[in-house]
C-alpha cells in the first residue's frame, strides 16, 4: 500500500514540474493592436523616438503602419536616420521619416502615394516648406537609396538638402505679390520645380 501511494505521489510531482516548466518559458502571442509598432529588420531606435513618431504617424497612417527599413547617414552637419514606413492596409501608401539622431527630433517627412505618384512633403523645422507635388520622373522614387548615395560626396554639391531653393529673379506684381522660380529638393534630389510665392525685396 505504501509503495502504491509513493508511486502516485512521484507521478503527480513529475507531471506538475513538467507543466510548470512549459508554462514558464511560453512566449505570449502579440495582440493585433500591439503588432502595429513591431519593429521589422534592423531599426535600433529608443522608445522615446517611437513616442515622438506616434503623434504624427498615427494621423498620417490611421489604419496602422510598420517600419520597413532604415539607413543612417551624415548630412548638413548632423547624424541622421531615414526610416521607411509602410501602411498596413493601403498598399500604395509609403512614408519616409528623417530624424536628427543627436537631438532626438523629427526633421522631415515625405509621403508617397504610388497609385497617383503624389508626394506629401513636410518640413518639421519650418511649416512654410510643406508642399504637395507630383513625381513625374522616369526613375523610381527611392529616398532610402538616395541616403545611401550620400556616402559619395558628389551628391552633396546640390543647392539644397531639403526644401525650396528659389531663383534670385523675383517677379513683383502691382498688388505687392511676389513669386520666383523654385525647385523642391529631398536629400539633394530635385523633386519638382515651379513658380512659388516668396518675400518681396
Amino acid at each position: 500500500m505504501k509503495k502504491l501511494v509513493l508511486f502516485f505521489l512521484i507521478t503527480f510531482l513529475l507531471f506538475s514540474c513538467s507543466k510548470f516548466e512549459k508554462t514558464k518559458f511560453e512566449q505570449p502571442s502579440l495582440k493585433e493592436s500591439d503588432k502595429t509598432h513591431v519593429l521589422l529588420n534592423e531599426y535600433p531606435i529608443s522608445l522615446n523616438h517611437r513616442i515622438k513618431d506616434d503623434n504624427f504617424l498615427k494621423t498620417y497612417f490611421p489604419e496602422g503602419y510598420y517600419y520597413k527599413e532604415s539607413v543612417d547617414f551624415w548630412a548638413e552637419g548632423k547624424n541622421m536616420r531615414i526610416v521607411k514606413i509602410i501602411s498596413k492596409k493601403k498598399i500604395n501608401l509609403v512614408g519616409y521619416l528623417i530624424k536628427d539622431l543627436n537631438k532626438n527630433l523629427n526633421l522631415y517627412f515625405v509621403g508617397f502615394n504610388r497609385s497617383n505618384n503624389m508626394l506629401d512633403l513636410k518640413d518639421f523645422t519650418t511649416p512654410l516648406n510643406n508642399k504637395k507635388l507630383k513625381w513625374e520622373k522616369d526613375e523610381s522614387f527611392n529616398p532610402i537609396q538616395w541616403a545611401k548615395n550620400l556616402q559619395n560626396t558628389a551628391f552633396r554639391i546640390k543647392p539644397k538638402f531639403w526644401g525650396l531653393s528659389c531663383s534670385d529673379n523675383i517677379i513683383q506684381y502691382p498688388d505687392g505679390y511676389c513669386e520666383a522660380w523654385c525647385c523642391y529638393y529631398v536629400l539633394y534630389v530635385k523633386i519638382g520645380c515651379g513658380y512659388s510665392p516668396v518675400d518681396c525685396p
